[in-house]
């Protein structure tokens, strides 16, 4: 026909258009009179989709589809009291939508601007379902503002966000599933005060594909912290308190901590791990950096199940005591554990002037006093029973001489008489 739109043949009150330039034109050649309540426009072609200029027509709609054409830009927005309660604008290639274009749609229900080139969602009431999969460049900001706002969005699995500079949560400028948005807004909602938390990874159950669990990291660096955080989000599994002013490992008893397998806590105050004896954390850890604290020794027993293939400990920079226990336990227990803990010769003892590595230390230096009564009292023991089986041998010799030749040889002989050699007379 003549016009571009004509009425749907099996819905009263519905109008179907193809081919559109001209929205108020195309709709006036049809309509004859008509109210008009529910209109679909097909490659509807307009660099600019005037809101106030078409909304003579589309104000009284209840639902409005202007789909598959090509619009760059939405401007101005409805007036007050329009009726749409459904609004699809998909795949237009639309790149701009005014912020408060949408605003005044007060019965807006369903949203559809899914398959265009959007990078943000425009302003609009809560309570209402959006549809905005496949637009590549949107921003995952966008999505959270919207979240705030109750906004609920179709199908969630297959709807992604971008993140930027800006939205420095993720580690790399990629697409984020929704679901793992809505994650790691429940992870920044339990993050400790000025500390820094992010998604680490996804993990799988190989039993159920369908059951996936979220890990968390978080970084408390450099904060001035006195004592580690009260609280962690759930299912964190990497912490970083470096550069702070703890001086104690006991949080780590906490429930908060149970899932932490890979502690970061180097330049504190920390000067013992005797908090952590015990504890579920010295068996599950896979990373446990410590470096430049004050540590003066290791309690190298704590460790004797833990420290296999796949965990590492770092302890350069504490001050360690290289005394006759250091040389006996901790250098050993250092050498053995090379693969484990890789600056294991990067640690030095305490206050020594030439910087002593505590795997170079000598055990004959450290435990002289100790090995002078275990290395002699065996020759001092050997020497007895020497001079005594000589001795004897001697009183026997000089017996048998006596009383064979009749006298005493010498030294015997120039012995002084005794009271008690009469005895023997």
């Amino acid at each position: 026909s003549e016009c571009e739109c004509s009425p749907d043949p099996l819905i009263p009150g519905a109008m179907y258009c193809c081919n559109v330039t001209d929205i108020n034109k195309a709709i006036a050649c049809a309509s004859n009179g008509t109210s008009w309540r529910y209109i679909h426009m097909r490659n509807v072609t307009v660099r600019e989709l005037v809101l106030n200029v078409s909304n003579r027509y589309i104000k009284t709609l209840l639902s409005v589809s202007f789909t598959d054409g090509s619009i760059q830009k939405i401007s101005t927005s409805f007036t007050r009291f329009s009726s749409p309660v459904c609004f699809n604008i998909s795949n237009n290639n639309i790149s701009e939508i005014e912020p408060r274009a949408l605003k005044e749609l007060r019965n807006l229900k369903s949203l559809d601007i899914s398959h265009n080139n959007l990078s943000t969602i425009p302003s609009m009431g809560a309570n209402l379902t959006l549809d905005i999969r496949g637009n590549s460049g949107m921003l995952c900001k966008s999505l959270l503002e919207s979240l705030k706002e109750g906004i609920k969005f179709m199908d969630e699995t297959s709807t992604f966000c971008l993140t930027n500079r800006t939205f420095n949560w993720f580690d790399s400028t990629d697409f984020i599933p929704l679901p793992q948005l809505l994650l790691s807004q429940r992870i920044q909602n339990d993050c400790p005060t000025n500390c820094t938390c992010a998604l680490e990874r996804l993990n799988f159950d190989l039993n159920n594909t369908d059951r996936k669990t979220f890990t968390a990291q978080v970084d408390c660096s450099g904060l001035g912290l006195m004592d580690f955080p009260e609280h962690l989000p759930p299912d964190t599994v990497t912490l970083n308190v470096s550069n702070n002013n703890i001086t104690s490992l006991k949080a780590l008893i906490g429930k908060s901590y149970s899932t932490v397998h890979r502690l970061y806590a180097d330049n504190n105050q920390i000067t013992s791990l005797s908090d952590l004896e015990g504890t579920d954390f010295i068996s599950r850890f896979t990373v446990f950096s410590i470096r430049w604290n004050k540590l003066k020794t290791i309690q190298t027993y704590q460790f004797r199940s833990s420290l296999d293939l796949g965990s590492y400990m770092f302890l350069e920079g504490n001050p360690m005591t290289c005394d006759c226990t250091a040389a006996k336990n901790l250098k050993n227990w250092l050498l053995s554990k090379k693969a484990q803990v890789f600056d294991h010769d990067m640690i030095y003892c305490e206050g020594n002037t030439h910087l002593s590595k505590v795997v170079q230390i000598q055990e004959s230096k450290l435990c002289q006093s100790q090995h002078d009564w275990t290395d002699y009292i065996y020759y001092l023991i050997a020497t007895e029973i020497i001079l005594l089986i000589a001795l004897i041998g001697k009183v026997s010799y000089d017996y048998w001489v006596f009383k064979t030749a009749g006298y005493l040889p010498w030294p015997a002989n120039k012995m002084p008489k005794l009271p008690c050699d009469c005895l023997c007379e």
